[in-house]
């Protein structure tokens, strides 16, 4: 073959290739969600160029009379399609590329790292429901009140404070009801320890939990920090924002500023217009009409430094100064009656029978036998302050239950925040891929019209000694199963 012929063939080829990608399902569907043009008019112009492409074997597209006229064809329906591709890019406000698979490449790598951060965010998401797990643990005090046990077993109180079981032998002696039994109490005497003393000794004993209960929640604020420096999008944010800027236009004001928009449109649905991988977290890849789109731009900042898990305090476990009340109960020792239904106290003297004391009872109010002499001041009764174990163990659940309701409100704000920023990036990957699939296909179509051009002017330049009949050379085969070519005079006649 000559040189002309291999270049004929060549030019030829890149144009079969161009047409296919055109008449490609995916093409037609994307111009066709793009709004590029009507589908009567896709399906008109992919006639045309099917019925020049079915012609072109046999009559070529030069040196011959229907030649031209196919080649007229073409480039009639290229440059409509042209005109309507370079007014969506208009519309779109997509900038002018020479190339676009170097962008290209640039978003494949900008949706690996999407997905990934989508993965991290699921991961997030997996890492609260486990918190909040923790946190209704901290509801049941059976595993805290194990540890407060073991707490009193190994800790060292000062004289006059006692770790007691009560049971039926002492809960009358230390003041305590019948009900009691079986509980256990710290117990201070109030004759040795001043108030003072008393939660002195109790705030020890917080602290002393607050240590333990320090190494668990680092550990877990550390895994939690962690997870959210996995899911970070800022570095992806920015290096979105560039590749956005490089492809599409942005809006300026009169001050020169850019223009923010509502990042999160209403009417968000999936689409299907090749966007990038899976979806994770709930993050939704919406559709991207750049008739609507082209000039929304997200705000990506947002306060992590003020959102870092080490920020979090740790609680101290201390009682608040209004608590105190609830915790230290005085007492004073009595001697049952009627199986501890009655109460007497031990310095009260016998003043006879029984009966005749519970009578008293059921006399009139307002006789001299019902009215008893004024009880003494309480202080001067109460022999002992108690501390229930329950009670603070159940003090101590609050407040852990409290802290990890501030770090699951914490990580949840982070979450929602990011999940809000990671849909926005997935508008602007879909909205990049849709411009940069505009912008191949506006160059595709400029190329098709650029070769059409080239063939018509081989017809100027073509050698004179150039075998014509090798262009126009098809493969039906005659009866002798020979392969026959067209001449040119008999492919004008197609």
């Amino acid at each position: 073959m000559t040189a002309n012929e291999l270049y004929y063939t060549r030019l030829a080829d890149e144009l079969e290739t161009l047409l296919d990608t055109f008449c490609s399902e995916q093409q037609q569907q994307f111009c066709k969600t793009q709004r590029i043009a009507s589908p009567q008019q896709l399906q008109q112009i992919q006639q045309t160029i099917h019925q020049v492409r079915e012609l072109m074997p046999g009559v070529g597209l030069i040196r011959t009379a229907n030649g031209e006229n196919l080649r007229r064809s073409l480039v009639q329906v290229a440059e409509q399609m042209l005109e309507k591709y370079q007014e969506a890019c208009h519309k779109g406000r997509i900038q002018e590329l020479p190339e676009t698979q170097g962008w290209l490449s640039e978003w494949q790598d900008l949706s690996h790292q999407f997905d990934l951060k989508a993965k991290e965010q699921a991961n997030l998401k997996q890492l609260i429901r486990n918190l909040k797990q923790l946190r209704q643990a901290w509801r049941k005090t059976r595993d805290i009140h194990l540890i407060v046990h073991s707490m009193l077993a190994t800790f060292e109180f000062g004289p006059g404070t006692h770790v007691v079981m009560i049971d039926h032998h002492n809960y009358h002696q230390l003041g305590f009801k019948r009900r009691s039994v079986g509980r256990r109490h710290i117990v201070f005497e109030n004759d040795r320890l001043s108030r003072q003393d008393q939660r002195q000794s109790i705030e020890h004993l917080c602290e002393r939990f607050a240590d333990i209960f320090a190494q668990n929640a680092q550990q877990n604020l550390l895994q939690i920090d962690a997870q959210l420096c996995l899911g970070q999008l800022t570095n992806l944010s920015k290096r979105l924002r560039q590749l956005h800027n490089q492809v599409l236009l942005v809006d300026f004001e009169m001050n020169g500023h850019e223009t923010e928009h509502d990042p999160y449109p209403s009417g968000i649905h999936p689409t299907d217009n090749n966007p990038p991988a899976t979806e994770q977290a709930s993050v939704h890849r919406p559709s991207s009409d750049l008739r609507l789109r082209s000039t929304m731009r997200p705000s990506f900042c947002y306060p992590e430094d003020d959102l870092a898990m080490n920020n979090m305090t740790l609680p101290l476990f201390i009682p608040s100064p209004w608590q105190w009340d609830d915790l230290l109960k005085k007492r004073k020792p009595y001697r049952p009656m009627l199986l501890g239904l009655l109460r007497r106290r031990r310095d009260q003297q016998h003043h006879g029978p029984l009966f005749g004391r519970v009578t008293r009872f059921f006399r009139p109010l307002g006789s001299k036998a019902a009215q008893l002499p004024p009880e003494p001041p309480e202080a001067d009764k109460a022999l002992f302050v108690s501390v229930s174990v329950a009670s603070l163990t159940k003090h101590f659940c609050r407040v852990g239950r409290q802290f990890y309701d501030n770090v699951i409100n914490h990580v949840q704000l982070r979450y929602r925040q990011d999940i809000h920023v990671l849909r926005a990036l997935g508008n602007d990957l879909v909205e990049i891929h849709n411009a940069l699939q505009l912008q191949a296909s506006r160059l595709a179509m400029q190329r098709i019209v650029t070769l059409l051009h080239e063939i018509a002017s081989m017809e100027a330049t073509v050698d004179s000694g150039m075998d014509h009949q090798s262009m126009v050379c098809h493969q039906p085969q005659d009866s002798q199963g020979q392969e026959t070519c067209i001449d040119a005079d008999e492919a004008t006649s197609y």
